[in-house]
């Protein structure tokens, strides 16, 4: 039992010595590495104070050695020797001694001065990498076309009993409208009289006790929209309505003094559920004979 653990012992040893010497000659590698990158950067500086132009190749064969630099450190570890930091110190000094604070940048405009951040002072520091960034011209993205919303919607006024049609078209805020209704009915008078049962040709009107009425209209307005689910319009046009009474012979007769044409004037709000839309408004002609409407209509 002693013997087997002597073995055991002696050969973790002699493992963790592989183990290091591995390591060792990783750093020894990294650290040559490290001073190739230190000379380039110096003689790139001694070129560029002397006149000569440099070419940014000399810049991506230097990207190239500082990114295979990174990955030996980072498989090497930073468990340096004695020897190797000071190594790693004198390489330090001799590239600040050429890249001190007070001299200008290696290479102008149109390069940014990124040599020193080639090799830090102290704890390595890597460059962040970026994505590529592709030659091709540069491409102006059309604009878009506002979204047109049109609609159609069915209603109907009461206590006159018409149905109508709305159709609307607007953009993000504002559009327009055009809307006409009818009553289903369609009566024509005879002769006209006046409310107090008097007669045009001076006669008296003896009715039935039946009243009809018809109405119609066509208008057009302004839709504004100050929320994409709710909409407000107003607008006017032209609007007839005609009340009759049947006299004892069964003709209708108009009654003048109640009946109206001239101006229409609507106004409402329009609710919008997905493409479902609600209206609720009120429709007046010649600012009297109010009806209020509602509706349902479908959204595109």
């Amino acid at each position: 039992m002693y013997r087997l653990f002597r073995i055991s012992f002696l050969g973790l040893f002699l493992l963790s010595c592989c183990l290091a010497a591995a390591q060792d000659r990783n750093l020894d590698r990294a650290l040559d590495r490290y001073e190739t990158i230190c000379d380039r950067c110096i003689d790139l500086r001694l070129r560029a104070s002397s006149g000569e132009a440099v070419s940014s190749d000399d810049l991506k064969d230097l990207l190239v050695e500082l990114n295979d630099l990174k990955n030996m450190l980072q498989n090497a570890g930073y468990g340096m020797s004695p020897s190797q930091k000071a190594r790693f110190e004198g390489i330090r000094l001799r590239y600040a001694e050429v890249f001190g604070p007070k001299r200008s940048p290696l290479i102008k405009d149109p390069f940014p001065p990124v040599m020193k951040a080639f090799v830090p002072i102290g704890s390595p520091v890597w460059l962040p990498k970026r994505k590529p960034v592709p030659s091709s011209p540069c491409v102006v993205r059309d604009r878009q076309a506002p979204r047109v919303h049109t609609g159609l919607l069915l209603y109907g006024g009461l206590p006159d009993g018409y149905a109508g049609l709305m159709a609307q078209v607007r953009g993000k805020a504002i559009g327009g409208f055009v809307k006409g209704s009818l009553t289903p009915r369609f009566i024509k008078g005879a002769y006209s009289c006046t409310s107090d049962g008097f007669r045009a040709d001076g006669g008296y009107i003896w009715t039935s006790g039946k009243e009809n009425l018809s109405r119609s209209s066509l208008t057009g307005g302004v839709l504004l929209a100050p929320s994409p689910w709710m909409e407000c319009y107003a607008g006017a046009g032209y609007g007839r309505r005609a009340v009759f009474w049947e006299d004892v012979s069964g003709k209708w007769a108009t009654v003048s003094d109640l009946s109206r044409a001239g101006i229409c004037t609507d106004a409402g709000l329009i609710l919008t559920w997905y493409r479902i839309s609600a209206l609720v408004g009120i429709s007046a002609i010649r600012f009297r004979s109010v009806s209020v409407e509602i509706g349902l209509g479908v959204i595109f």
